[in-house]
Parts: structure tokens; C-alpha cells; sequence
């Protein structure tokens, strides 16, 4: 291909950018350390208020008046949340009251780890077959109120829980070679199987770049400050103490052979946490469907999402649009990782000969390095 070949083809790129993205970077922020910094800040608060801690989730009850900075201290030395809550016993009298909660912690037990919004939308269907035994007239959607102001509780210590995370996170290359990341992410794929895909021997950098924020952190923001590239950032989840653009925390997966049970219930409780009214709140939406409507084609690159189904409906849209040439998945540590990521994304795709077309096969090299600290 001559060079004015190559300058004469274009496509654009969308980079979905995951929690794996943080985790790399070396920030906390997988669900279990959420739960984790939640639970030392409720039993803090029973501490440092000397009165009961009431609300949806818990009740906290110190057994004694304790000095607030040395609990503080004994708090913030668990590592674990069943070493915490085995531990605390003989400090404090407690009881977990929700049952979302019941069923996160079971979860992060037996699994570590959990995905709070399917757990949420699997409780919420349970709450609705309990529903339907009664007759239109005779149906009481209290346990599914309850259900949901369990469920903004958590977004709201969620909320909190981020703006700490933000408010500490400095990056820094210092001693690790996450800047290799940054120039797969914006630099050309020119790898076989890629240029297979395009059906071209040669292709220039991408003409445009959309990176497709799941996260709530801003860290996307902070690493991408510097680099070398025309690019734009779309947070399709929110940003925090954004009123512009709130923070959406709930299930997106309203292709869901249950969803249209949830959708006939005539009480917009039922649909209270369901992401995609959500999305109607900002142009997010909007900007992410008209890059994709471009002129050009478009590659994908995931970097540290799981493609789980919580998010099934704006992927879903993504992955089976016409314009999307390929989709490239970005591992940690190897072909396991890959296995498994690649599973998730099938799960998107109706049409399976077209996710064969479009998934690049393992590509060794497109690794997630991870942040090691000094």
C-alpha cells in the first residue's frame, strides 16, 4: 500500500475503558472494597456519634465507649470484610438487616467476588414473582420499595467511597510501564489478525477516538491528560457531584427474558433502577451514538471491562452495529483472562457468525500491565 494509500483510509476507535483500568493503576476499586471501606465507615459512625447506627442496611451497637482514634485505627487495619465482621463481634452488637446486602457479603464469601447490580436486579425479580401471586387490585409493592431504598443506600456510600478515591489518586510511572498501555490504546493495531480483519496490509493511526468511560473515578481523565492523540471522553456512567452528568448506578439489561415481567408491573418502582432512563439525564447516549454513526468504521478495544450483563444493552448496541469493524479484548495476565472476557462478549451478540468475524484472537502482547507500588 502506498503512503497516500494508508493517509487516504480512515476509521475511528472506541476504547471501553473498565474497572480493570483502575485496578491496574492500583486504585481500590472492586466492589469487595467498597463493601470493606462501607462497613468500617458504619461501625466509625456508631463510634464517633456514641448512638446507634440505623438504617437500611445495618444496625451498629457499640458494646462499650471506645476511644474514636484507636477504633479508628483497630478499623482501618482489616484487610478482609470476614476477618472485620468476625473480629468486631466483640466490640459491637450489629445485625444486617437487608437482604441485599446478606446476599453480597454471601457472595464475596464463597465467589470473591460480586456484581451488586445483578444481584440487585435477580432480588428485584424474586420481589416481583412474589408480586404477581396477588391480584391487580390486592398487590403491595412495599418489599420492592424496601428492596430499592437498600439499593440507594449503597449508591450512596458508593458516591462517597469514589469521591475519597478520587481525591488520593495521583498517577504516576515512576517504577512501572503503564505508558505502554496509554500507546496501544491510542496508536494503530497493526497486528495480523487486524490487518486481516480491515483487509488492508497496511493502516495509519485512527482519524478519531471515543473512549467509553464505565467508570465512576476520574482517573481516565487524569492518565489520558498528556497523551499525543485527538481524542474525547464520553463517561457513560456519570461523574461524581456531576449535576450535568449523575452518577447511574443499576442494571442495563432490558433485553432480559424476565425484563418485560418487570416492565408490565404498573408501579415504576419495579423500573426505579433500570440504567436506560437513566441515560436520558445527560447527551452521553447521544455523542456515543453519533460517533458511531460516522463515516468511518470503527475498532473497539476493551481494556478492564468484564462485559458483564449488568451493562448488556449499551454493549450489546456497540459490539452488533454495522459500522463496528472489530473488537480487540485486553487481558491480565494471559489466555485464561481472554477465555473468559471473550465469553462475556459473546453473550452480546444475537447474530454469533458476526461475532466470529469481529473478535481479534488472543493477542499476547495486548496485556494489562499492573501498577506496582514502591
Amino acid at each position: 500500500m502506498q503512503d497516500s494509500e494508508i493517509e487516504d483510509y480512515q476509521y475511528n476507535r472506541i476504547v471501553i475503558i473498565g474497572n480493570g483500568f483502575d485496578i491496574a493503576w492500583g486504585l481500590p476499586t472492586s466492589y469487595n472494597d467498597f463493601i470493606l471501606d462501607y462497613l468500617k465507615d458504619s461501625f466509625k459512625d456508631s463510634i464517633k456519634n456514641q448512638r446507634p447506627k440505623e438504617s437500611f442496611l445495618i444496625t451498629i451497637n457499640p458494646n462499650s465507649v471506645y476511644n474514636f482514634s484507636k477504633i479508628e485505627e483497630y478499623l482501618n487495619g482489616f484487610k478482609k470484610i470476614s476477618e472485620l465482621l468476625e473480629d468486631c463481634k466483640h466490640k459491637f452488637t450489629y445485625n444486617i438487616k437487608s437482604e441485599l446486602l446478606q446476599l453480597i457479603l454471601e457472595k464475596q464469601y464463597n465467589l470473591n467476588w460480586v456484581d451488586i447490580e445483578s444481584l440487585y436486579f435477580n432480588l428485584l425479580l424474586t420481589k416481583i414473582e412474589e408480586v404477581k401471586k396477588f391480584s391487580l387490585i390486592n398487590r403491595n409493592y412495599s418489599k420492592i420499595e424496601l428492596l430499592n431504598n437498600e439499593f440507594e443506600e449503597l449508591s450512596s456510600a458508593l458516591k462517597s467511597y469514589i469521591s475519597k478515591v478520587n481525591s488520593k489518586f495521583i498517577p504516576s510511572y515512576n517504577g512501572n510501564n503503564l505508558y505502554l498501555l496509554n500507546d496501544k490504546m491510542i496508536e494503530k493495531d497493526d497486528s495480523s489478525n487486524n490487518l486481516i480483519i480491515h483487509k488492508k496490509k497496511q493502516i495509519p493511526n485512527p482519524s478519531k477516538i471515543l473512549f467509553l468511560n464505565f467508570n465512576y473515578t476520574n482517573s481516565l481523565e487524569k492518565v489520558t491528560k498528556n497523551l499525543r492523540a485527538k481524542f474525547s471522553i464520553v463517561n457513560i456512567h456519570g461523574e461524581v457531584g456531576s449535576q450535568d452528568n449523575p452518577i447511574i448506578f443499576g442494571y442495563g439489561d432490558d433485553s432480559h427474558p424476565k425484563y418485560q415481567e418487570v416492565e408490565d408491573e404498573d408501579h415504576n418502582q419495579s423500573l426505579k433502577h433500570i440504567k436506560s432512563f437513566y441515560y436520558f439525564k445527560s447527551n452521553n447516549y447521544l455523542k456515543l451514538d453519533n460517533f458511531m454513526a460516522d463515516t468511518n468504521k470503527y475498532e473497539v478495544l476493551i481494556v478492564g471491562h468484564s462485559c458483564g450483563l449488568s451493562d448488556r444493552t449499551l454493549l450489546k448496541t456497540v459490539f452488533e452495529n454495522e459500522n463496528c469493524i472489530s473488537i480487540k479484548i485486553f487481558h491480565f495476565e494471559g489466555l485464561d483472562d481472554y477465555f473468559q472476557k471473550s465469553i462475556a462478549v459473546s453473550r452480546h451478540f444475537s447474530n454469533k457468525p458476526n461475532l466470529r468475524k469481529k473478535i481479534i484472537p488472543f493477542d499476547k502482547q495486548a496485556n494489562i500491565p499492573q501498577f506496582k507500588f514502591q
